[in-house]
């Protein structure tokens, strides 16, 4: 049987992605090999590098403001105790 390649549609404009880089490397004993993929219209990637570096400040803001809480959170636990 025939294996057909995989799709993988640009998150924004639907078009197939395309192979930029393939970097191989041994990691204890496997091999791992990670494949970088863009969209073949650089205005539309530039658009969603964009989109995804905003979800990244996101996602960081949030585990910020998660481990202040937790923080604050165990000082006034300890506070309480004496």
């Amino acid at each position: 049987m025939i294996q057909q390649p995989q799709k993988n549609p640009c998150i924004r404009c639907g078009k197939d992605r395309i192979t930029v880089d393939v970097h191989k490397e041994k990691i204890g004993g496997s091999l791992v090999t990670s494949t970088k993929t863009a969209c073949p219209d650089s205005e539309c990637q530039a658009l969603v590098d964009l989109l995804l570096e905003k979800e990244r400040l996101q996602r960081e803001r949030l585990v910020n403001m998660n481990q202040q809480h937790i923080f604050r959170r165990g000082r006034k636990k300890t506070k309480n105790i004496h």
